[in-house]
């Protein structure tokens, strides 16, 4: 649709939505214990394991937090022209920001499936 803008500079005949519901992991528990030191109590596989999901949750919602601001950020764009009629420049922006978005998203997506896969392994259970 923006290509299309671009090239033509009419009005965008669809609806650019940018809305995202994302939850957080809870980690509020885990993080105090952890700070308390009462997590010293817990046999010492278990809590390298939960040590382990627990850091691997913090690391994807850092990524997610990268592709959050950048689709803010286009969502802030295409709200400039609710009408669909943006300008030149507002497209460029806009189709950057979307790229950004998408570049990041695939950065988490395959931080998700490397830890997938590393969860999986039998190897944390040692």
């Amino acid at each position: 649709m923006l290509l299309a803008h671009r090239v033509s500079n009419r009005p965008i005949a669809g609806t650019l939505r940018f809305d995202w519901n994302f939850r957080r992991t809870r980690s509020a528990a885990y993080t105090v214990n952890k700070q308390s030191g009462a997590l010293d109590l817990m046999p010492h596989r278990e809590l390298v394991q939960y040590d382990y999901v627990f850091s691997v949750a913090q690391a994807v919602m850092d990524s997610a937090a990268v592709w959050e601001t950048d689709l803010g950020t286009a969502k802030a764009i295409a709200a400039r022209s609710p009408d669909g009629a943006l300008t030149v420049q507002d497209t460029n922006e806009l189709i950057t920001a979307i790229s950004n978005t998408e570049g990041a998203l695939d950065h988490t997506e395959r931080l998700i499936a490397f830890e997938q896969g590393a969860l999986s392994d039998a190897s944390l259970d040692h």
